[in-house]
This record gives structure tokens, C-alpha cells and sequence, in this order.
């Protein structure tokens, strides 16, 4: 079920799933997910493999990534990232409890998140990102 969810979040834009880690020669959770994705995506729409060494996949991907950071292209974002920031004051829109007036006498909102990257999104390797 969480392996749907994966998939769905990201549009179904998968075609090779590894298998890595503790459980990645665990030839029951192989089964298991042919079995459960294979009939709601069809044969031919990926496929699951199982490294040599499951267990030093992820080390051997994390030595791999340090000679060559261009080899992951992109990667998903786990979590909404971004900056704290502030605005102009506008009290039809603003709480006014975050409002602050500066000694130039500007008033601003403070303490409004400005996200740069959201839970889900593909980030590319090396994209810039910023507020503007």
C-alpha cells in the first residue's frame, strides 16, 4: 500500500524500483510487490530488481555519488523546505499579530514561511533555488 502511494505521488513516472538495504534480498518482499503492483500497472511497467549485495546497495550508491554527484540527475524531495521571511503589512490578509512597524516606520508582517522546495517535488541536481 505505501508502495502505491510512492508511485501515485509521483505520477507514476517510475520504470525501475531497487530493491536495497536490510530487506533488499528478501525474496517475500519481491514477491509481494510484483504481486501487488503487477496487475494494477502491468508487466511491462517496471521492474523490480534486487542488486548482488541488497545490503551494500546503499553504500556502495552513497560512494558512487560522491566520485560523481551527477549521477542522481534528480530526487524527491522528503520534506517542504524553505526560509523565514516578511512582507509588507497588508491587515486584510495578515494576522495582526504578526505585525512589526520598523523604526523607519515600514510595517511588516514577520514570521511568514516562504517555501523553496515542497514535500513531493523533484529537485533536480544542482537547481538553484531562492526568494525572491
Amino acid at each position: 500500500h505505501i508502495l502505491k502511494n510512492i508511485l501515485h505521488e509521483l505520477n507514476n513516472d517510475v520504470h525501475v524500483i531497487f530493491l536495497v538495504g536490510g530487506f533488499g534480498g528478501c525474496q517475500y518482499m519481491y514477491y509481494r510487490i510484483q504481486k501487488a503492483l503487477k496487475p494494477i500497472y502491468g508487466p511491462n511497467r517496471f521492474t523490480v530488481i534486487i542488486p548482488k549485495s541488497p545490503h551494500l546497495a546503499v553504500v556502495q550508491g552513497a560512494f558512487q555519488y560522491r566520485k560523481n554527484p551527477e549521477i542522481i540527475r534528480s530526487r524527491v524531495a522528503e520534506a517542504t523546505y524553505g526560509t523565514e521571511t516578511m512582507t509588507q503589512f497588508n491587515q486584510k490578509i495578515h494576522d495582526v499579530r504578526y505585525y512589526h512597524r520598523m523604526k523607519s516606520g515600514e510595517q511588516f508582517c514577520i514570521h511568514l514561511f516562504s517555501p523553496l522546495v515542497i514535500e513531493g517535488e523533484r529537485v533536480g541536481y544542482n537547481q538553484v533555488k531562492q526568494n525572491v
